[in-house]
């Protein structure tokens, strides 16, 4: 099926040429705004232009403007209302979709159920996701939280089952629960989790059994197994054990389209020899097949260098130095000092503007948020406190440091210090003056117990109140705010020179972490008397470069240090 909606303009040729190829094979459907001359168009009614949902979204935005309560307010904001619409299409979807040669892959009344079909060999796998949401109780000054997925009882009937087919239902929210239909083709009355996901995996016949076999290469080992009878993906667990018996590897895996798996294992040159035990199973038929390999991993030569300063992308570094930056010398102790002048001293004579400076005026965190909302919300205590809505379990004070931590289930949290800016994780920027008093129920939503909010513009004069340098680094695991991460936690005005290693200075030890350099120095690399210079490309801000030259000790600093100065003249 290809959905074509509000297209006005004639398609060029390649694009015509393009569709007619498809409408071989599939429909086109086209909405009533589509003046575009397609091949064949089902015309339809359904409304799916992009305005009719902006104008949705705009809708939601002033029915939540105009609501009275918290909990009115909130409701306009949850997913289950903005997916009212899309529920309300299905039964016409049905019908448009009854005018073509497509056929559903499950049948139900419910409207909550997502589901997909994938085939590959001679088998199929059908995933059917539990979307039902439903509304908490929450008190009239609470949030409906955004998403309000719940358990479901539901009935339906998988399509397209070819007669005399295996059909096994793997189910649970760890998905651990496997078992075969009796019949797959009447309908299955099926209990979900919140958000599970059930998969039904078809096979035209059951699998005779599983080989498995493994293979030493170098330092690693093959691991190799087929199914047999079927030629088809089959989940399967991998589990590579040392020969002191200890697992090395576990793995959740599948076979591909011909029911075949291969994959290879590093074990390293510094691994144990012996008989290394393969285990290949799978839940889904009860299928399971091992294998053992003798294996004497290689060990690694080390090759000492050779020279005594190594330096890395030296035409870029050249080419930054003849354009003569102005260079800070980030100084991380004062057992650099006389290092760091000298090193000035060589530079400037070599025409460049350095100097020396302490890493923490040249160096420093981020102020967070970053990227703030054109509004953001402040509440300030006054009037009357309200009871918790929910037991309490513990009591917490947090001001300005307060780095996420706070949000732990049942806690009654005092707002002190300077205040709380809560920004991690959301869409808006939401602060909180000392004094304001909040409850994290067992959901994490908060409530604030005695201060009412004000929508203010986030100006520079709010940002500098409330922003303040991050007290944890994070992972950004995708969502609307830039949580403080490496390299770009920290922040320099300046293009810097690093000296040492990661025990000698914050910055070497912030840019090591990063994993930006192509090699990390310490005790043992490069060695006594030995360096690393490397250039890294605005790590730490856009357009502020960075020289590293990295040593473990002060003789090879020193050489490190006469090195960059050769590379300058």
């Amino acid at each position: 099926m290809l959905f074509v909606n509000g297209q006005t303009f004639a398609l060029p040729e390649s694009v015509q040429a393009a569709l007619s190829d498809f409408r071989k094979s599939g429909a086109v459907l086209a909405d009533r705004s589509t003046a575009a001359t397609l091949p064949a168009p089902v015309v339809h009614e359904l409304d799916l232009s992009t305005q009719t949902f902006r104008g949705r979204a705009l809708l939601r935005k002033r029915q939540a403007e105009a609501a009275k309560t918290e909990r009115e307010k909130s409701l306009f904001e949850t997913t289950k209302l903005e997916n009212e619409p899309v529920r309300q299409a299905v039964p016409a979807l049905k019908a448009l979709l009854a005018r073509t040669a497509a056929r559903p892959v499950l049948a139900t009344d419910d409207l909550d159920l997502v589901v997909e079909k994938h085939l590959a060999g001679e088998g199929a796998l059908y995933m059917v996701l539990n979307g039902h949401e439903e509304y908490p109780q929450v008190a009239p000054d609470a949030k409906y939280p955004r998403y309000n997925f719940t358990p479901a009882r539901t009935s339906y009937t998988l399509q397209g089952i070819p007669r005399g087919a295996t059909v096994y239902a793997v189910e649970g929210s760890d998905w651990r629960q496997v078992r075969e239909l009796p019949d797959p083709s009447r309908p299955q009355a099926a209990s979900f989790d919140t958000g599970e996901m059930k998969l039904y995996l078809v096979a035209p016949r059951k699998p005779r059994g599983l080989a498995a076999s493994a293979a030493g290469q170098g330092n690693a080992l093959t691991v190799t197994a087929r199914l047999d009878g079927v030629k088809m993906p089959w989940p399967l667990t991998v589990t590579v054990s040392g020969p002191a018996g200890n697992a090395l590897y576990q793995v959740h895996r599948a076979m591909d389209a011909v029911g075949s798996y291969t994959e290879s294992f590093p074990l390293g040159s510094t691994a144990a020899a012996g008989t290394f035990a393969i285990s290949v199973e799978s839940a889904v038929g009860k299928l399971k097949a091992a294998a053992r390999v003798r294996l004497k991993p290689i060990p690694a030569k080390p090759v000492p260098m050779t020279e005594a300063v190594r330096v890395f992308d030296e035409k870029t570094l050249r080419d930054f130095l003849r354009g003569k930056p102005k260079l800070a010398i980030a100084l991380g102790n004062d057992g650099q000092r006389a290092l760091a002048e000298h090193l000035a001293a060589d530079l400037t004579k070599a025409g460049l503007d350095a100097a020396v400076k302490p890493e923490a005026e040249v160096f420093r965190k981020v102020s967070y948020p970053r990227v703030w909302s054109p509004y953001a919300t402040v509440y300030s205590p006054g009037g009357p406190t309200k009871e918790a809505p929910g037991e309490v379990e513990r009591e917490l004070s947090v001001g300005t440091s307060a780095d996420g931590d706070w949000r732990q289930p049942k806690t009654l949290v005092t707002v002190a210090g300077n205040g709380l800016c809560d920004w991690l994780g959301q869409d808006r920027e939401t602060c909180y003056e000392p004094g304001v008093k909040l409850y994290v129920d067992e959901q994490r939503n908060v409530a604030v117990l005695n201060a009412e909010p004000r929508r203010v513009r986030t100006t520079s004069e709010l940002r500098g109140r409330w922003a303040h340098p991050w007290a944890r680094l994070y992972s950004y695991l995708g969502n609307y705010q830039l949580p403080p991460q490496l390299p770009e936690a920290y922040t320099t005005d300046s293009h810097l020179i690093l000296l040492g290693d990661s025990r000698s200075s914050v910055a070497v030890r912030a840019l090591q972490a990063s994993e930006l350099l192509l090699q990390t120095v310490d005790e043992k690399y490069p060695g006594p008397g030995k360096a690393l210079i490397q250039f890294a490309w605005s790590p730490f801000a856009v357009g502020r470069n960075v020289i590293f030259v990295g040593a473990s000790n002060d003789t090879g600093l020193r050489a490190g240090v006469a090195r960059l100065a050769d590379l300058a003249r």
